[in-house]
């Protein structure tokens, strides 16, 4: 398969590509709990086949965004420019303002977390019977909703932001 943007870029080969986006899956910090609960429910399965399916619909939900972004990056001129890192110096100390940005996120994370024992110190909105009831209704209330309904119903919204999306910018570049 060959992608619009090969070629374009001599930034890195196509295996340290791979072996980024491998060590993303391997290292994310968000993923893994989703991946060990996608292991022992594959494991648990009884079945191997449903296991490896179990995973491959996980695999797919981890790369397709990120093939899609990859796709459409050479459309997004805008968002590639206001992506590009700014850089930020004082004195003899040079940064990036997203790095400085993530880098107070990751200390407050932190700190929030040191600071209330992991969180489990803080008080919640509602106690477990009244998220456990919250849930409960709202299942019974979407039940007789078909997922077809659902499906269809963000297709067409999804349509109508690319469609209003192009007529913009239409207008823009007629001005």
């Amino acid at each position: 398969m060959r992608w619009p943007a090969a070629g374009r870029s001599t930034d890195g080969s196509g295996l340290s590509v791979y072996l980024l986006g491998t060590i993303y899956g391997f290292a994310g910090v968000c993923a893994l709990p989703l991946l060990g609960a996608v292991l022992t429910l594959g494991a648990y399965g009884g079945n191997a086949l449903y296991g490896g399916l179990v995973l491959l619909v996980y695999a797919i939900g981890m790369v397709l965004p990120l093939a899609v972004l990859a796709l459409l990056w050479g459309r997004f001129d805008r968002l590639r420019g206001w992506l590009r890192p700014r850089r930020l110096v004082i004195g003899r100390w040079s940064n990036t303002w997203t790095q400085v940005i993530g880098g107070t996120l990751v200390i407050g994370v932190g700190a929030l977390l040191i600071i209330t024992e992991g969180t489990s110190s803080l008080p919640g909105l509602l106690g477990a019977p009244q998220q456990a009831a919250l849930e409960s209704e709202a299942i019974t209330a979407t039940a007789s909703v078909p997922d077809l309904v659902l499906a269809t119903s963000a297709f067409v919204v999804l349509a109508a932001v690319v469609v209003v999306r192009r007529v913009l910018d239409a207008r823009r570049r007629e001005e």
